[in-house]
């Protein structure tokens, strides 16, 4: 069971911009789990998922996070997922995480 999921969260920082990132359901509720993000390096967001206290750890499917972007220029950014890591509750590696990549695409306005 997972009970830790850091990772980092990549993007062209000239396309879009970081708002915030809201917790999803994966690892329980605020009483369970915290999920934190840093967004201090432009295009780079460290994310740290964890099951609080002793709880255990969890299996199976879930939102771990909802990542909101504000569009700052027309154009097209990956949004790519880096240092996966899932851990177990002594901090045990866990089987590796496999990711893909998403393409966010900004176009301009149009004008009326």
């Amino acid at each position: 069971p997972v009970a830790h999921l850091p990772l980092t969260l990549v993007f062209d920082p000239s396309v879009v911009e970081f708002v915030r990132l809201i917790a999803g359901d994966f690892f329980g509720g605020a009483a369970d789990a915290e999920v934190l993000a840093n967004s201090t390096r432009p295009g780079v967001v460290v994310v740290g998922a964890s099951r609080l206290g002793r709880a255990p750890g969890v299996t199976g499917s879930g939102s771990l996070a909802t990542v909101m972007f504000r569009a700052k220029s027309a154009g097209e950014s990956t949004l790519g997922l880096t240092r996966v890591n899932a851990l177990g509750a002594d901090l045990q590696r866990l089987r590796p995480v496999q990711t893909w990549r998403a393409l966010a695409v900004v176009r301009a306005a149009e004008r009326r």
